[in-house]
């Protein structure tokens, strides 16, 4: 058996967007409240984690494998910022908006 934490780790690696979780007796099944736009689709379906031994697998083929449900639960996000220094901006428009070298003191 294998537990929540570790299921939502396997099932980042497969979808990159998860904000819900229902357990059920036998798979966690991951999802993203996004995804109810789309009719299936690359990236756009439920990803299953069987409880018994980690395997993915797709929500069609656990059908009548799940069990009852269990619980629901909502599973915070993961957002990445990329920043890149303030040298990359051209000089010209760090002056423009007084960037970098070119702030201003707020005193």
């Amino acid at each position: 058996m294998i537990t929540y934490e570790k299921a939502l780790e396997i099932a980042r690696e497969r979808k990159d967007e998860i904000d819900n979780c229902t357990e059920y007796e036998n798979a966690y099944v991951f999802g993203f409240s996004g995804d109810n736009n789309y009719v299936g689709g690359y990236g756009h379906t439920p990803v299953v984690i069987m409880k018994e031994d980690g395997r993915l697998t797709t929500i069609l083929e656990s059908v009548g494998k799940l069990g009852q449900e269990i619980a629901t639960h909502e599973v915070p996000t993961i957002q990445l910022t990329y920043v890149e220094p303030i040298e990359y901006m051209p000089e010209e428009l760090r002056k423009e908006f007084k960037l970098g070298e070119y702030a201003e003191d707020d005193e």
